[in-house]
Parts: structure tokens; C-alpha cells; sequence
């Protein structure tokens, strides 16, 4: 993570301490908030919308620059210097080694990703979108929650489900 270049798209390490041979200390820039708690406290369509914008784009830039992050999701994005901002780079590698890891609700079951044709840098953007879809679900799912949008469950057994497809909702 530290030696991740400089972009405006993420929050990397400002320092990486070693306390033991298996724990590390991260120092961070202070963020405002994350996506998690800013959908449950503030919920504002737009800046969620924002959100979107700010993390594809983050999405994009990490694929042309070889990185996979493998864990997308509202707790591993925050908002800093008005910019929501991928952070959390764990699970984080080159896209030519595709591993199957991250955070439960947001990736692929594995039995998807044996399924998949194509070079393993394929299937580890793959799996990077996959992620952000269901961070965007997320944001869905949310803004119902909050009667911006009536089928909050449907939209819920869409996010638990492995293929939207074979759910029907009609949104307003």
C-alpha cells in the first residue's frame, strides 16, 4: 500500500510501521467520514451518486495501473479533500495474480469465478466490478431504507442473491 503511486482516487499510507513480524501500524490523512456511516447518518442521494463517480473512476485508474483492490466496499471508501477516496489495501494486488478473497457480501462466490474465461487479470477486474456493483446495490438499498424508493425487499433479496437476473422489480 505504501509504495502505491500518488493519485487523487486513493488514500494510501502516509507511513507503514512494523510492530512485529505480523502487525503492522498504518498512519493515515484524517478522512470526514466513510460510505458506511455516511449512508446511515447524512443519506443524500447526490453525494452518494458522487460516490459512484469517485470510486469507478478509482476502479479505472487502479485496472490501468495493473492493481486489483479486492475488497471494495462502503467501509473502504471515504471522504476526504471533497473526493470519496478508496482505502484498505489488505487485500490488494497486481491484477495478473488473481486471488479469491475480500469481503463476503461484496465478491464473487467461488463457484462464479471458476466459470470465468480469460487471463487471470481478467477475472480480477472482474471480481473488482462485481464488487462495485454491489456497493452501488448498497447505495440502493440504502436510499430505500430511507423511503426514497418503495421495494426495500426485493432490493434486499437482489443483494443476497449471486444473479440479479433472476429476480423481477419494477422501481418507480
Amino acid at each position: 500500500a505504501f509504495l502505491l503511486p500518488k493519485t487523487k482516487y486513493l488514500l494510501t499510507p502516509l507511513l507503514v510501521h512494523r510492530l512485529r513480524t505480523n502487525m503492522f501500524v498504518l498512519k493515515m490523512e484524517q478522512a470526514s467520514t466513510d460510505l458506511y456511516d455516511y449512508m446511515r447518518d447524512h443519506l443524500n442521494p447526490q453525494k452518494c451518486l458522487q460516490a459512484c463517480r469517485d470510486i469507478a473512476a478509482a476502479v479505472h485508474w487502479m485496472h490501468d495501473h495493473g492493481i486489483a483492490h479486492r475488497d471494495i466496499k462502503p467501509e473502504n471508501i471515504v471522504l476526504h479533500d471533497g473526493r470519496w477516496k478508496l482505502i484498505d489495501w489488505d487485500f490488494c494486488s497486481p491484477l495478473e495474480e488473481f486471488v479469491h478473497c475480500g469481503t463476503e457480501a461484496f465478491m464473487c462466490k467461488h463457484a462464479m469465478t471458476k466459470q470465468w474465461e480469460g487471463s487471470p487479470a481478467d477475472s480480477s477486474r472482474r471480481a473488482d466490478v462485481y464488487a462495485f456493483g454491489k456497493l452501488v446495490f448498497c447505495i440502493i438499498m440504502a436510499t430505500a431504507c430511507r423511503q426514497f424508493i418503495e421495494p426495500y425487499k426485493k432490493l434486499m433479496k437482489m443483494f443476497q442473491s449471486d444473479y440479479i437476473s433472476s429476480h423481477s422489480i419494477k422501481l418507480p
